[in-house]
């Protein structure tokens, strides 16, 4: 028995000769059919192997004939043929609802495809089979970056200080995230105290206060020190003219 939990639907799989109702409780499969051959029964006269290693499907006699509406009597040319079967509960068997096989979606259609069905002996009703589409090659660029993302990380290449896998991984700490609102705070009280106010701050850095990131805040230190720098150097340039009389 498999250990893999990310699917349990195998724990609820019946011990049948043939794909059941019960086999799809969890949801609708889509299935390709492998070969079609002739039963054993006159209930069940037609086999039909199909993919994903499961028991092979023998469908009932509405949908015997809802199938060759759809693909001609010609079960040859049923090979290759992909459709999706459901469980629907409100099937009955002897007037009990037991649940039955049905198919909702078949490939080689155009459009959909209604078909009358007798439902009980002296009524029929009409019976919809919507296309199948054909699934979406993934383009190359995106199918190789999906192998990328799903490959274990290299352990050499872990993010940290020294490159030792054995260390804490630093990846995802820093310029990648927003600035912690309580900081970007103190950084504006900082440049409010040299006379900067919001709007001119951020006219001076070129980027909105809420879009600073982490890696912004060093810079944003820089360029504090720089003005506090600045305002500095003035300041001692103005007390050296003072001292001189004012005279250049």
């Amino acid at each position: 028995m498999s250990n893999n939990i990310e699917s349990l639907r195998d724990t609820i799989t019946p011990k049948s000769d043939q794909l059941n109702a019960d086999d799809l409780i969890a949801g609708p499969i889509t299935v390709k059919i492998l070969a079609v051959k002739r039963g054993n029964t006159t209930e069940q006269p037609i086999d039909l192997a199909i993919d994903g290693d499961r028991q092979p499907y023998k469908p009932c006699k509405s949908m015997r004939r809802v199938m060759i509406a759809a693909w001609g009597d010609d079960g040859r040319e049923w090979v290759g043929r992909s459709m999706k079967l459901y469980c629907d509960p409100t099937v009955k068997f002897g007037g009990v609802k037991v649940g039955g096989i049905r198919i909702s979606h078949m490939s080689g259609l155009d459009s959909k495809l209604s078909v009358m069905l007798t439902t009980t002996r002296s009524k029929r009703s009409e019976y919809t089979v919507e296309p199948l589409q054909a699934p979406v090659p993934m383009p190359p660029k995106v199918k190789k970056a999906a192998a990328a993302i799903q490959q274990p990380p290299n352990p050499a290449k872990i993010a940290t200080v020294s490159g030792d896998p054995a260390e804490s991984d630093l990846s995802g700490i820093g310029p990648d995230r927003p600035a912690d609102d309580e900081v970007k705070s103190k950084v504006v009280q900082a440049f409010s105290k040299i006379g900067f106010t919001l709007p001119m701050l951020e006219s001076e850095y070129g980027k909105p206060a809420t879009e600073w990131m982490e890696s912004d805040i060093p810079e944003l230190r820089a360029v504090l020190v720089s003005l506090k720098q600045s305002a500095a150097n003035a300041k001692a340039v103005a007390a050296d003219m003072n001292g001189d009389g004012g005279e250049l």
